[in-house]
Order: structure tokens, then sequence, then C-alpha cells
């Protein structure tokens, strides 16, 4: 569906004569993330207002969204199954975020995310079939995750320190989901070489 708008989209801005057909792939691609940010946003808004935790479910967007552009990770075969597996990832990412202030999460979520950190440290950047990356936007795309991996660290240690929940568990979650995320494409790449 997003695909489908951003082709739209591109189609209404060529036939304007804003663009030119041989820019027609790379606008397509930015329209359906731009599209994509903003839909993930409402949803994870959405899901936040339901939960009662908007602004934790504004700061997890915001750290995951850093996080995950450059570290990578599992890519669903579809734009629909994507769509139910983010959406179904952050609902229960805001659940537990929820949960931190009923129960002493605390403990458990700042080890989840020191374990986590050590994977995307490790791990990323990954690409994929679908998003290949050459050795040059490897090198920037590890620098990058680094350096907001050690932004996100740092948030999640002052945070802890501080007994600031409202920053700590959705930044936490953050760090967790994309470690997971980064875990079950190694899986995916590992099972589709030896097949």
């Amino acid at each position: 569906m997003l695909n489908k708008l951003g082709k739209q989209i591109t189609d209404v801005i060529i036939q304007k004569g804003y663009i030119e057909e041989d820019e027609r792939e790379l606008y397509e691609y930015g329209f359906f993330i731009v599209s994509s940010k903003i839909v993930y946003l409402l949803i994870t808004s959405v899901f936040g207002l339901i939960l009662n935790v908007w602004m934790e479910s504004l700061i997890f967007f915001i750290a995951f969204d850093l996080i995950r552009k450059y570290a990578g990770g599992f890519h669903a075969a579809t734009e629909l199954c994507c769509t139910m597996i983010t959406s179904g990832a952050i609902f229960i990412s805001l659940c537990i975020i929820k949960a931190s202030y009923t129960y002493d999460l605390h403990l458990l979520l700042f080890i989840l995310s020191l374990y986590f950190s050590l994977v995307i440290f490790l791990f990323a950047p990954m690409d994929t079939p679908e998003k290949p990356l050459s050795g040059t936007e490897k090198k920037r795309f590890r620098q990058r995750t680094w350096l907001y991996l050690a932004l996100i660290t740092v948030s999640i240690l002052i945070a802890y320190i501080t007994a600031a929940n409202f920053l700590f568990s959705p930044c936490c979650m953050a760090v967790i989901l994309e470690g997971i995320l980064l875990l079950a494409g190694k899986i995916k790449t590992l099972t589709v070489k030896t097949s």
C-alpha cells in the first residue's frame, strides 16, 4: 500500500515535470520511507495513547528509529507482513514500558539492554539481499550505529541512575527490540545460505 502510494506520488511529480523519469526509483523509495515513518509514528502514538504512555512511546519511536535506520536487521518478505510484525513489536514494547511502572523491571531491562547493545555493536550494520550495502556504506552505517548506540546507552545509564523511568524504559526497549531484529536477521541470513 505505501509502496503504491510512493509510486503514485512519483508519477504525479514526473508528469508535472519536477523530476526526470530516470530519477523515478530514488523518489519512489524516498516517498515510501517517509510515508512508512509517518505511519509507524502514528501507530506508535495511538498505542501510546491507549496504554497511557504517550510521551514514552515517542521517546521509544525516536530511539528505535535512530538505531534501526543504520543498524538494519530482519526484513519481512512483504509490506503487509512487515506492517503486522512491526506493529506487534511496537505494541509489545509499549506494553513492557507500561508494565515497568507497575513491576520493578529496571534491573532486567538494564541487563537486557546491555546484552543487546553488545549484539548491535558486533553485528551492525546488517545488510540483506533486500538492502545490500557497499563497503563504504557499511563503514558509514557502522559509525552512525555506534554513535547512536552510545547516545542511547548513555541515556539509559543516566536514566537508570536518576530513576527517570519515562526515559529509561523506552530507551531500553528500543535497544532490546533492535537487538532482537538483528539476531533474527542474522538467523534468516544463515538459514537462507544453508538452504
